[in-house]
């Protein structure tokens, strides 16, 4: 899909692969309010939960820079995903350029940011006075980068030559780096660093219209992370409640009553609350459900209700064999 998305400028930028919310962040967010966990799993997810927002969050506020920049020829790929064979590698955003590609992975990271270029030991200390180590970024980089070469060269593509830049999203982050490189940056630093980059390579490898080609064929190879957060943690199903929440005051329970759905301590009523409920049943299980698995996920009063509510979805089967995709809404 290639959406024209309009610069601050006022010119376009063509993004064959829009950035999409990540379905673990999706789906922690549909379960969590309906998961009875224990404390130390509730913990986890809700750090994981955390992580996710941020760094889409940080990916996200990117868009600013992006739009202030010159790309509008240039295709752009958010979260691009690829199978290399024995192992799947992902970027947060693959620019191509007729002289270079770039690869742009982002940090969220507040508080003080320390880097050392030569041990490449990345630490943050954060305001409590805890400090954190995470994963040498520009190892991180190269991996990446050899991991896009190799894949460029198992679909038969020249070799073009790939630059990665990390970049530290979050404003009240504090990058202090000791050694020199000019690729991790700050976000403000996009502006000057593209340019300098877009000048640094000399030699045009493909022209617009290969460039277009080749972008649609990594958008068409993209295989997105959609691993179910109740098989990654071994959630049992009988832990997750049931329901249509409330679409007024998102704390209760929906009854339905004459064609409606009703919450009775804030007397709202919706005759098609349950729609946000079978999306959230689709995040938290699969894109397909049958009558039963609706009639008690819901808390339909009879099965003849739930297949009325189930009729406007793609089915096939039928009788009680009958199953209903979830993916269209």
């Amino acid at each position: 899909m290639i959406i024209l998305s309009k610069n601050i400028g006022g010119n376009y930028k063509v993004v064959l692969l829009p950035r999409t919310k990540p379905s673990t962040l999706t789906q922690l967010e549909c379960l969590l309010p309906r998961y009875h966990a224990t404390r130390t799993l509730r913990e986890k997810l809700n750090d994981l939960l955390v992580r996710e927002a941020s760094g889409y969050e940080g990916e996200q506020s990117l868009d600013y820079y992006y739009g202030l920049l010159d790309l509008k020829e240039f295709p752009i790929l958010h979260g691009l995903r690829l199978n290399n064979g024995d192992q799947f590698f992902q970027m947060d955003t693959l620019i191509l350029f007729p002289n270079f590609f770039l690869i742009i992975e982002v940090k969220n990271y507040s508080g003080l940011i320390r880097y050392d270029v030569d041990s490449g030991l990345l630490t943050r200390e954060k305001k409590d006075g805890v400090i954190e180590r995470f994963d040498d970024p520009v190892a991180q980089a190269r991996v990446q980068r050899h991991q896009l070469l190799k894949y460029l060269l198992s679909i038969h593509y020249p070799q073009v030559p790939i630059h990665t830049l990390t970049v530290f999203s979050n404003p009240k982050g504090i990058l202090q780096i000791e050694g020199k490189t000019n690729d991790l940056i700050l976000s403000q630093r996009l502006l000057k660093r593209i340019p300098e980059l877009r000048k640094y390579y000399k030699k045009n490898y493909l022209s617009i219209s290969e460039l277009e080609s080749l972008g649609k064929t990594l958008a068409q190879h993209h295989k997105p992370y959609n691993r179910k957060i109740i098989e990654r943690f071994n959630i049992d199903r009988v832990m997750i409640r049931n329901g249509v929440w409330c679409t007024k005051c998102k704390k209760r329970m929906m009854v339905r009553e004459a064609r409606s759905w009703h919450c009775k301590p804030c007397n709202h009523s919706d005759p098609n609350a349950h729609i946000q409920a079978l999306i959230e049943y689709r995040e938290i299980f699969g894109d397909t459900i049958t009558n039963k698995e609706a009639t008690e996920f819901l808390g339909s009063p009879s099965r003849h209700v739930t297949k009325r509510l189930l009729s406007h979805l793609k089915s096939y089967g039928t009788t009680k064999g009958t199953v209903y995709s979830l993916k269209e809404l």
